[in-house]
């Protein structure tokens, strides 16, 4: 997606980029996008739409010569692909038929990990679609990855001995976040979708909700059939001293973040999360039910990992809620590795390789 359309880790992070591309005004920027917000007029590069067919059990073959189609008008001399799928194959095919440069960049572990077969139509196609993001991996002419697992799981799987590793990028707060410690907000934000597993919160927001003056907020656009949206809203809803504040815009995010105490996150997986990042630049402890890239929760110092389970979830949340000088000792040390660690230096370092 374009950001007009959808906020996710992705979008955020190809924003920056582009945002900063423009600023050197040393390249002609062009956007393949199967999905932009209508009437969305871009500034300073050119947006080019790729009609959306009907998803094909969650992916988008059917999408395939189009988009090569739309490389091929474009004519670009490097292509950078965020996030394994049809795109990635497309990317692959049209630089490899035009001795061109394409750049792919892993965002999920999913993206370099293989997909257990299954007797289903379903994982059929899945199995389609993984080969198509292989064919490209494989292809491209610089892989890449968030974390070190993914880098491991790329020469594993992949067989990119050479994927280089660029951490995820952020601004660094202009301000120190000014928390009230007689109302602590405990976050969630993420797209609404079963991958992120919202629900778990909802579990969590109800079984803590007797602790004295913490309140519980959720941020995110909803990703899910319809029926199943109205049941969780109906669900948010019925749980006091939870609030869902819809989709928000990174700076929206941040200001969130720059008042919170503690965020929740429930994903299944995930690559390296940039609400991670931009938690603890703001010095929020990070509770995960399972993400944990890098081991970076493995020890405690930037918050807590679960290991899946949600008795786990549950009372490392009460913890840090309860115990201040904890809460505020995790955040402390969280801003000061994330500020070293995911600065904007992150993002020179990704503009030199497409500088090649």
């Amino acid at each position: 997606s374009h950001w007009s359309a959808g906020v996710g880790g992705a979008e955020m992070q190809v924003r920056m980029l582009l945002e900063r591309l423009l600023e050197l005004d040393r390249f002609d920027v062009h956007y393949l996008t199967r999905d932009a917000a209508p009437g969305y007029l871009a500034r300073g590069y050119q947006l080019h739409r790729v009609p959306a067919r009907r998803a094909f059990a969650g992916t988008h073959t059917l999408e395939l010569p189009a988009i090569v189609s739309r490389l091929e008008a474009i004519d670009p001399d490097i292509v950078y692909q965020r996030i394994g799928g049809t795109y990635t194959a497309a990317a692959a095919w049209f630089t490899r038929r035009r001795n061109r440069r394409m750049v792919w960049h892993v965002s999920s572990d999913r993206d370099v990990s293989p997909l257990p077969w299954q007797a289903s139509l379903r994982c059929a196609i899945g199995q389609l679609d993984r080969a198509l993001i292989n064919y490209g991996a494989r292809r491209a002419t610089q892989v890449i990855v968030q974390n070190r697992e993914q880098q491991q799981l790329a020469s594993k799987y992949l067989g990119r001995t050479d994927a280089l590793l660029i951490p995820n990028f952020h601004a660094l707060p202009v301000a120190r976040p000014a928390k009230d410690d007689c109302a602590i907000t405990v976050c969630w934000i993420g797209n609404l979708k079963q991958l992120k597993q919202p629900e778990v919160f909802l579990r969590l927001a109800t079984d803590l909700q007797g602790l004295p003056g913490v309140r519980f907020v959720m941020a995110g656009a909803p990703q899910m059939p319809q029926s199943d949206w109205i049941a969780l809203q109906a669900a948010i809803h019925a749980i006091p001293g939870l609030t869902y504040v819809g989709r928000l815009e990174l700076d929206a995010v941040n200001a969130l973040l720059d008042g919170a105490h503690v965020l929740v996150n429930t994903s299944q997986y995930e690559g390296m999360p940039n609400t991670f990042i931009q938690g603890w630049m703001r010095e929020v402890p990070v509770v995960s039910l399972a993400a944990n890239p890098d081991g970076l929760l493995s020890d405690g110092l930037l918050g807590f990992e679960c290991g899946g389970s949600y008795d786990s979830l549950r009372e490392a949340t009460k913890r840090l809620v309860t115990d201040p000088a904890l809460r505020l000792a995790i955040g402390a040390r969280a801003a000061e590795y994330a500020t070293a660690r995911f600065s904007t230096a992150n993002l020179a370092a990704l503009i030199e390789v497409l500088s090649g």
